[in-house]
């Protein structure tokens, strides 16, 4: 955002662009935390066994864990669309 301003840019137009890159991140970001919040931080009976299926997703590479912890660590944008499933955080609190 800072260069679209120092280039000149005033008008809503000019900064669609970026607010359209930085929904997109920040979709990233926020279900990237609900992972983590799922696993650790949700009040559940069965947080242990959350915690410790993430654990294990991790230890094996699971791609799509890998993939979104990588992400939440080199950047949102290295998250691809295929990556953010709501059923992931039906899987973990299933544990």
């Amino acid at each position: 955002m800072r260069d679209l301003i120092l280039d000149g840019a005033r008008g809503l137009d000019a900064f669609l662009p970026y607010g359209q890159e930085r929904m997109a991140r920040m979709t990233r970001l926020r279900f990237i935390a609900d992972i983590v919040g799922v696993a650790y931080a949700e009040d559940a009976e069965n947080r242990a066994a959350r915690r410790a299926f993430l654990a294990r997703e991790i230890a094996d590479g699971n791609p799509e864990i890998m993939g979104l912890m990588i992400g939440s660590f080199a950047g949102p944008e290295l998250v691809s669309d295929d990556l953010l499933r709501p059923d992931l955080l039906d899987r973990i609190r299933t544990q």
